[in-house]
């Protein structure tokens, strides 16, 4: 059976976000071995975690195969991952800011819009409103409203039924090979 000085051993050879090793970050909370089953938690930073799932879902709902991931730590760290997908490679990274709010600001997609290399840009223009621009094509801005919601709202309606969710499950699914393919 596994002892706790096991465990730590084990978690010291997993990476965190800054590249350093899991148990060196002050992210893990105490861990506790009973009855042949363990237990903590990492605290981790809310935008990174939703970034993190939103590269999941795209992942998973677009047919991407991961073919590896890095992290670059430093005071903005970095998480990077390549795809190979049915159009050729793409590239996902989450950049955690060293200053601000933990909140995911902007989100931004390469594409081809009427053939042309272009890329579109989502962000939040105050608490109702949610703007897409473009680089690389001429077009005008898109504003589209959204329903304000608290924090504790969305979690709630994301959690609800996710057990049940075979989108969620295979997000989560895929969460797990993008963490497996980061290396520092």
């Amino acid at each position: 059976m596994a002892t706790k000085e096991d465990v730590l051993a084990a978690l010291a050879a997993v990476k965190g976000p800054d590249g350093a090793p899991l148990t060196q970050t002050g992210k893990l909370s105490d861990l506790v071995v009973s009855g042949g089953k363990v237990f903590f938690s990492i605290t981790v930073d809310a935008a990174v975690v939703q970034a993190w799932e939103l590269a999941s879902w795209l992942t998973r709902r677009l047919g991407w195969k991961v073919r590896a991931g890095r992290v670059e730590p430093g005071i903005e760290i970095e998480i990077r991952w390549t795809f190979d997908a049915p159009h050729g490679p793409v590239v996902v990274r989450i950049k955690r800011l060293s200053e601000g709010p933990s909140e995911v600001r902007q989100v931004r997609l390469q594409c081809r819009l009427d053939e042309q290399p272009a890329v579109l840009v989502f962000r939040p223009v105050d608490a109702t409103r949610l703007e897409v621009t473009t680089e690389g094509v001429d077009a005008a801005p898109l504003t589209v409203t959204v329903q304000p919601q608290s924090l504790a709202e969305l979690v709630g309606r994301q959690l609800s039924d996710r057990e049940r969710d075979p989108v969620f499950t295979e997000s989560i699914a895929t969460a797990q090979v993008l963490a497996q393919s980061v290396t520092a």
